[in-house]
């Protein structure tokens, strides 16, 4: 019986409903009360809209040869990087504090302002796992490790906010699947996960 048909046209994810981050997870709790706490309690970024891309870069291949054939005898797969983007139209304290190493030492008081927040001029690593809904929120994607860095952007002071760029890399989990797709609960009643190791063909 044939796996791929019109019905994988079911699947479609567009847009987004939220992004949570999880914290830094290597498997999630198989307990169902652990599990809604997890979600629950997570941290929630709101996106500019249509500035989030998620991409894999192709993966680079190394060739195997002889000196008495011109193709290929084999052929060795590497992944391709997998980075996530996005733009927070904010610079709220609880982002700084969460994105960037801030300075413990109190901000010089400003007449007519509130406490300062001071941040060091490096970059924080934020590792996380994180769970990506779709606008219909029938399908999702969790990534179960992620490193994100942060820096500001204020490109069009005029039109848009002083927001936090976040650039990150999607790595591999030691402990599990890197990548789990919740497909719509019509087509499934269970995920779908991903591990991009590395793999070969004709040796």
């Amino acid at each position: 019986m044939a796996k791929l048909t019109k019905s994988i046209l079911n699947d479609l994810m567009t847009g987004i409903s939220s992004i949570k981050l999880l914290g830094p997870l290597s498997t999630l709790p198989t307990e169902s009360a652990a599990l809604k706490t997890l979600f629950d309690e997570a941290d929630e970024i709101f996106t500019t809209k249509d500035s989030v891309s998620i991409e894999q870069a192709e993966p680079s291949t190394t060739e195997l040869k002889v000196d008495q054939f011109d193709a290929a005898i084999g052929v060795t797969y590497e992944p391709g990087e997998y980075t996530f983007a996005c733009t927070i139209p904010s610079n709220a304290k609880p982002l700084l504090d969460y994105f960037f190493a801030t300075n413990d030492t109190p901000a010089p008081a400003v007449p007519g302002y509130a406490a300062g927040v001071g941040v060091e001029a490096k970059t924080k690593i934020v590792k996380t796992a994180m769970f990506i809904e779709s606008q219909s929120k029938n399908s999702a994607i969790l990534f179960m490790n992620t490193e994100l860095v942060a820096t500001t952007t204020w490109s069009d002071t005029s039109t848009t906010p002083l927001s936090i760029r976040i650039t990150g890399t999607i790595k591999s989990n030691p402990d599990g699947d890197d990548i789990i797709f919740y497909p719509t609960a019509a087509s499934s009643a269970s995920p779908t996960s991903s591990t991009p190791k590395s793999g070969s063909s004709g040796l």
